[in-house]
Formats: C-alpha cells, structure tokens, sequence
C-alpha cells in the first residue's frame, strides 16, 4: 500500500511540474527514427550529427519564439519493423507531432502511422519511388529512385548483356523494380540485408556471359563486399553502382577505380557549406561520409525551423506550409515541394570513382 502510494505520489509530482512550465516554454519535440547501429549507421549518423549542430545553434539563439527544440532518437535499423515499433512509441507516448525517418523502407512502412494521427513526417533522405504517393503528411528533401533507375538505365542499355546484383531491402528494390521494367533483358540476383558472403549470385551472373554489372546495395558495407567479389570472381568488364560509389571511403578499394555510379545531386562549394563542413570535422573528427545526406539534412533543418516560426507545431498548419512554401534557397540549390511533397528541380547525377 505505500508503495503504491509513493508511486502516485511521484505520477503526481511529475504531472504538476510539467504543467507548472507554461506552453510557451515547453520543448517542441521532434522524434527521429534512423539506423544508428550497424551497417546501415553510416549514414544514419551522419543526419544525427548535423541535426545536434542546428539544433544547438537554435536553442542556443533562444529556441522557436522561446521554445527550446528537443530531439528524441530511436533505432529504426533501416528495418521496417523496428522502425513501426520506434514510431509507435514516439507518437503514442512521446506524443511527438514531427517525425523525421532515415531510410527508404522505414518511412513507407510508418507512412499509414503518420497519416492515420496525422503526424508530420520531414524527412531528408528517402529515395524510394512509392514515398511519393505515401501521404498527405509525408515530404522529403531528396530526388525519387525513379529518376535515378532512368538514369542507370541509360548507361547500361549500351551493353547486350548487363547483371544487376540487388540488396533486399526498400531502396535498392525501388530501383530494381524500375530498371528490370525498362531494361528487360537485365539478369537479376538478390541477397538479404546481413549477408556478406555474395559469390553464390555473383557466380549465377557471370555464368549469364554478362558485359556489364550493376551493384545496387542498400548499404555501403554490401556494396563494398559486392565489389571485392566480383573482381575476385574474374570479372574484368565495366562495374556500375547506385550512390554508394559516393561514399567517402570508397575511393581507398582499387576495386572501385572507373566505376560510373548513379550518385547524388552534387553539393555545391559555397561558404555555408565549407563553415558546415569545418564544424562537423572539429566536433566528429572526419567530414560527413555522404555530403548529399548533410547538405539535405541541413535544408530540411531549416525549413523547418522557418516552419514553426511561422505557424508553430500544429502539424495540419505545417503540412500547409510546406505545400504553400516559395522557392526556399538552401545548401542543394532553390526549391519548393510539389503536390505530392516532393522537391522540384533537385536531379540525381552521373559520377566515376577516381
């Protein structure tokens, strides 16, 4: 019995500080769903990181009209059903009303979640080709797979034979899908998200007399093990990839010299950029591993912020915004959202490993 009182008690307590804090003084809380841990962390940490920095910087500047912005970090795993779990416990008892999700397979899987409770979801770096028909709550900062899969197609419909070796997962399978459907005659081989070991598709490939190969990892660690098989394997003819070719550590695998990848809109050289950059590197040690993810997740930052200080957290009066908002000038050019929440005039471009 008294320690079921001294629990009331505390229940009590807890409830009369909250509410001892004037709204206006209460945190805005954003819950963010990415891999922080394991294969796919790479990337996931660099948005982590950068989103720490503005934060930061803004609450330090006194917040949103003296809101402070607060940030609740859960490991999605670039799985969906982790990343269901995280948004169920972010929106049901964090009561968070702003979701940002890392990863393609991610943010579809918690889509019907944000728009059933009509939860902004912002996010930054979702690719895959279906998050433009997610919802009327879902916008990104980024370019669809569907115009990066038109774009490998073009370099590979030069050869008469072409391999693609494909990570089971939401963003290399959106691009799959597409350049299966326009390139027929592509050979096509998939391996699960936790395997390292591809010499058994890649043999199935080679035993096709291909011309050409198409690595189409979800993560950088694939995408690396792929590329040091198939040349360990023999294959001598031309290696294409989707944005991992991007990744900065690439560059140090001889394996990778010449390979023409399909990589993210580049990141213009400008101040803000540099000062961006130079931060990161004093605070993390390294510069970000994907400019692309930093410099989107930077605009997204801002935008946002811009959001709430013209229209506060209501995520119905954020949604209109966004749909209403003028060409914003950010780290990736000048921009606005379509009606589907999409960015205009933000196109994935063609890069070769030197």
């Amino acid at each position: 019995m008294k320690k079921a009182l001294l629990v009331t008690l505390i229940l009590l307590s807890a409830c009369t500080m909250h509410a001892a804090v004037p709204y206006e003084q209460q945190p805005i809380v954003i819950g963010y769903i990415g891999p922080f841990t394991g294969d796919a962390a790479s990337f996931g940490l660099v948005e982590q990181h950068v989103m720490d920095l503005l934060v930061e910087d803004l609450n330090n500047k006194g917040g949103i009209r003296g809101r402070p912005l607060k940030i609740i970090y859960e490991d999605g795993r670039c799985n969906a059903k982790h990343s269901v779990t995280s948004a169920n416990k972010l929106i049901f008892v964090d009561e968070v009303k702003i979701l940002s999700i890392i990863c393609s397979e991610s943010a579809l899987a918690v889509s019907p979640l944000t728009e059933e409770n009509h939860v902004l979801q912002y996010n930054a770096w979702t690719t895959h080709a279906d998050i433009t028909n997610a919802g009327d709550y879902v916008f990104r900062n980024s370019y669809s797979d569907a115009d990066a899969a038109k774009i490998a197609v073009g370099l590979l419909e030069q050869h008469t034979k072409v391999g693609m070796l494909y990570e089971q997962a939401g963003y290399s399978e959106g691009i799959k899908n597409t350049v299966a459907e326009l390139l027929p005659h592509v050979l096509v081989e998939g391996y699960a998200s936790d395997s390292l070991d591809l010499r058994a598709q890649i043999t199935k490939l080679l035993g096709g007399d291909v011309e050409a190969i198409f690595l189409n990892p979800n993560t950088p660690a694939t995408g690396l093990a792929a590329l040091r098989q198939v040349r360990e394997l023999g294959f001598e003819g031309p290696i294409y990839g989707n944005y991992f070719g991007g990744y900065a550590s690439l560059s140090e695998y001889p394996e990778a010299k010449g390979m023409q990848y399909v990589a993210d809109p580049l990141v213009p050289d400008s101040p803000l950029k540099s000062e961006l950059w130079q931060r990161y590197q004093d605070r993390y040690g390294e510069e970000p591993a994907f400019e692309f993810a930093a410099a989107a997740r930077y605009d997204a930052a801002m935008i946002l912020f811009e959001a709430l200080r013209e229209v506060g957290d209501d995520p119905d009066a954020l949604r209109d915004w966004l749909y209403a908002m003028p060409p914003h000038t950010g780290m990736l050019g000048t921009y606005r959202f379509d009606e589907n929440g999409d960015i205009t005039g933000v196109e994935p471009s063609v890069r070769v490993v030197e």
